[in-house]
């Protein structure tokens, strides 16, 4: 259980971070995943996320099961599927937007004698959306990713950045020619802390920008993630 000093450091940071955030639209995130080896050793997890934009009110709440397994040492395959409930702008209804995603996850640090303190990750991700007011997409996401166990500490420092690189490239028309849009469509950063709140479970608590390359706008983000290992 955290410490009532835990839960001021808690505070501190989230007004810390929300008093940084004043430029671009504001999110906050909150979701709860768990997680349970089954056989075959094969790892299957089930994630809740619900998302809140400042000013505008429920922005989109994701329903995600996902499988994955140990490829080799240092290498883990998987699985995805995402259904994304999202207020339609044309009326009062709800519209769902689907997601299937394959994944490549690479722990380099696994194959070296580095301290087994600090991890490292490298995660390739091809998905599929389908989208019911809007045409779907095929996208590459590749992460970075970044933590440190402290010692003689729950709290431990996070470290994530995404790129997003959309295939279905646009085309501008104009007079003389036919230009084509970048495929670039976006670029997410986080950092933060994971707090080890037991032995199976742990809390992130992260401050990110999304930058949106296509469009020319950015999104500050506050995230609140719960996740539990369940033996």
């Amino acid at each position: 259980m955290l410490h009532f000093s835990k839960m001021k450091f808690i505070l501190f940071v989230l007004i810390s971070m929300n008093n940084f955030i004043h430029l671009g639209q504001m999110q906050y995130w909150g979701g709860i995943g768990i997680t349970k080896k089954t056989f075959f050793d094969i790892k299957t997890s089930g994630n809740i996320e619900y998302r809140h934009e400042l000013g505008n009110g429920f922005d989109q709440l994701n329903l995600k099961p996902e499988i994955s397994r140990k490829i080799v040492k240092g290498l883990d395959g998987g699985i995805e599927y995402r259904l994304a409930i999202k207020p339609n702008n044309a009326n009062a209804n709800f519209i769902g937007q689907q997601r299937l995603g394959i994944e490549l996850s690479f722990s380099p640090l696994k194959w070296t004698e580095v301290s087994k303190r600090w991890s490292l990750g490298i995660d390739f991700k091809q998905q599929w959306n389908w989208r019911v007011t809007s045409r779907d997409l095929s996208i590459l996401r590749t992460k970075l990713s970044s933590s440190y166990d402290a010692k003689n500490t729950p709290i431990g420092p996070y470290f994530s950045t995404e790129w997003f690189y959309c295939w279905n490239q646009d085309l501008i028309y104009g007079v003389d020619e036919i230009t084509p849009v970048p495929g670039n469509r976006a670029w997410r950063t986080f950092a933060g802390v994971t707090i080890e709140t037991s032995k199976h479970s742990n809390l992130k608590l992260l401050a990110g920008v999304n930058r949106r390359i296509d469009k020319g706008s950015q999104q500050f983000i506050l995230n609140l993630a719960y996740s539990l290992s369940l033996p």
